[in-house]
């Protein structure tokens, strides 16, 4: 089984927090790719990106395109593959070999979000409230759930099978250039099926900035606001229903 970790030019210590936790990843062969630097943002790209998502993009999120899609093209013929982000905090006690089985064992395009960028441990509880999943399969101590909500909510961590992988980086790459490399909803729109470990798996470090966040200048405002929701909460558990409502606001117009 092969997993890709993104990482910046120079750099080989993603093994400290990634393969820190033996087991979970013992059957996986780990192999560097390294972090696409655009100099400068493809014409198409920038005039699909402003198609889809009304706005000029950030040349971070090109290069964020085009190390995924990258990717997702040299390894069509592997079953299923795990991508993760050098910046990534996988959790232990968990068999993601039986996940990578799951996901290569579909047949339709299929991708398995392992965590969400920005989000902690303790701040995933509050997602989880506010973006509900239907569980579908029960793996060694997490559930496979179909994401009633799809956001654009980061690519720390996820699986993705040759169905997806085919689809993503030949026809549907052609058709849809100008597209982050996180958006789910799109993908779902395009034949993609969109599931999550849940509770999350992986986690950002946040010591750390990522290669991929280097270039790119993505909004703190959802983590900063589950953090404030937070700390409301310990003061005045009555606050509940509000502060549910308040998340919620925030997360549906991310």
């Amino acid at each position: 089984m092969r997993g890709w970790v993104i990482t910046s030019k120079g750099e080989h210590d993603f093994s400290e927090s990634i393969g820190a936790y033996g087991r979970p990843l013992s059957n996986l062969v780990l192999q560097r790719f390294e972090a696409i630097f655009p100099r400068a943002i493809d014409e198409k790209y920038s005039h699909q990106f402003y198609e889809n998502y009304s706005r000029e993009p950030m040349l971070g999120e090109f290069g964020c395109y085009l190390s995924h899609t990258t990717i997702w093209g040299l390894n069509q013929k592997d079953s299923a593959i795990v991508v993760l982000e050098d910046d990534a905090i996988c959790g232990n006690q968990f068999d993601i070999d039986k996940v990578i089985a799951y996901c290569g064992g579909k047949e339709y395009p299929l991708i398995v979000k392992l965590g969400v960028s920005k989000i902690s441990k303790v701040e995933q509880w509050v997602y989880h409230l506010v973006k509900p999943a239907i569980p579908v399969k029960f793996v060694s101590g997490k559930w496979l759930c179909r994401d009633m909500t799809l956001n654009t909510d980061g690519t720390v961590g996820y699986v993705i099978n040759s169905s997806a992988m085919r689809l993503l980086s030949g026809e549907v790459r052609d058709r849809c250039v100008g597209m982050l490399a996180d958006d789910w909803k799109l993908f779902h729109k395009l034949g993609v099926k969109i599931m999550s470990v849940r509770p999350f798996y992986v986690f950002e470090d946040e010591a750390k900035i990522s290669s991929i966040d280097s270039q790119k200048t993505r909004s703190r405002s959802l983590q900063l606001n589950v953090r404030t929701a937070l700390k409301i909460l310990a003061f005045s558990p009555a606050s509940l229903p509000l502060i549910i409502l308040l998340v919620v606001t925030r997360l549906f117009f991310l």
